[in-house]
């Protein structure tokens, strides 16, 4: 049951909920499996620690995560912890960490009540964790306006992107910012899959959380939604045998 649930709401790409000993490389916040494989994040398949918080995290412990407390909602513990890979992924960060005193003043409670853990295990809270990593000053920040379309509807909107190439997956992945009222609307009405660009550079989106200041984050993995100095690039030299 556990894992059915957790492998339905949870990407594989950036994970493994099926690790058994597994050490954290600090120099680059990678796990490394005991079968050789290496994943950023790990959601072991055993329940958290009296002391963690809600049973899923434990600030002495970043990038892993566990699976609530006895008798906790699986459901709702795997959308909590798909919510927490999401940010992770959408920041682009290589760290995830619990803040220290939203720990301890979670131990401190003693009116910790299945009432009070569902409404926590419902609202994940970015706010709550440091997302950190190694910055890299050769991503270069995409500003221009793009057609997105959403259905049968599209829109003209300003759109800030930056991609890096993530090493596990050997893949380009962007992150960044949709602008304009319309983008909003989309994600209020709850879509969740957008086209951005136009032919031959449209490409698949996911808009994914609202910013504090009422922007949409968009998140795409592969060619970016707009023609780049490599696609511009000929050749005048044609090699024959």
């Amino acid at each position: 049951m556990i894992s059915r649930i957790a492998r339905s709401r949870l990407s594989p790409t950036i994970l493994d909920v099926d690790a058994g000993d597994a050490v954290l490389d600090a120099a680059d916040d990678c796990w490394t499996l005991d079968d050789g494989r290496r994943a950023h994040l790990l959601i072991r398949m055993r329940r958290g620690a009296d002391d963690s918080y809600l049973g899923v995290v434990d600030h002495r412990r970043p990038n892993e995560f566990t699976l609530g407390l006895e008798g906790a909602d699986m459901r709702l513990v795997a959308d909590h912890l798909a919510a927490a890979v999401e940010a992770f992924t959408v920041s682009g960060a290589s760290r995830i960490t619990l803040r220290a005193p939203v720990q301890r003043a979670w131990c401190r409670r003693r009116n910790r009540d299945s009432r009070r853990t569902i409404r926590r295990l419902r609202a994940f809270d970015e706010n709550l964790y440091v997302l950190n990593g190694p910055e890299n000053p050769d991503d270069e920040v995409i500003d221009r306006e793009l057609t997105i379309r959403c259905g049968d509807q599209s829109a003209a909107a300003r759109v800030r992107l930056a991609a890096h190439l993530d090493p596990l997956d050997g893949k380009q992945h962007w992150v960044g910012t949709a602008y304009g009222e319309q983008v909003r609307a989309w994600k209020d009405g709850r879509a969740t899959e957008v086209l951005i660009g136009d032919d031959p550079h449209r490409v698949a989106a996911r808009l994914a959380e609202v910013t504090p200041w009422g922007h949409v984050r968009v998140v795409g993995v592969g060619p970016l939604p707009f023609p780049t100095s490599d696609d511009d690039e000929s050749s005048d030299v044609a090699v024959v045998s």
